[in-house]
């Protein structure tokens, strides 16, 4: 169950746009490796999108056949609820591969760009 504090910061991550997403990961990737990050916007979301990329084929892995998150965000809804539960869903899936990157960033960006695109291949993560 999540409380409702961590409701309203799990609503403000999935405010986020895209990019923003990728740089948020780029920014954790880059403090995790030397301790500071760079403030270049563009620099950090190169970095995000790498990150993503290097582990595409891991997160398909794992969330692409689990038929609960597929049947969660299958029925298309739009409320913000259901999108929390399939953020959440997905994060305890791929924790394990974030090492050092918060799930909720990732999983919040998989939900934004789709999984149907994600599983499908029909569009590419970056």
């Amino acid at each position: 169950m999540v409380s409702p504090e961590q409701e309203r910061m799990l609503a403000n991550v999935l405010k986020s746009d895209i990019e923003t997403l990728y740089a948020s990961i780029g920014y954790f990737e880059e403090q995790k490796k030397i301790g500071v990050a760079p403030s270049d916007r563009k620099k950090l979301t190169d970095l995000g999108k790498q990150w993503v990329n290097d582990r595409k084929d891991k997160i398909r892995d794992l969330i692409c056949t689990n038929n609960k998150i597929n049947a969660l965000y299958n029925s298309n809804s739009e409320d913000d609820k259901d999108k929390i539960e399939a953020i959440l869903l997905i994060a305890d899936l791929i924790v394990a591969i974030c090492s050092g990157i918060p799930a909720i960033y990732v999983s919040t960006l998989i939900i934004k760009i789709g999984l149907k695109e994600l599983c499908n291949e029909q569009q590419n993560m970056d």
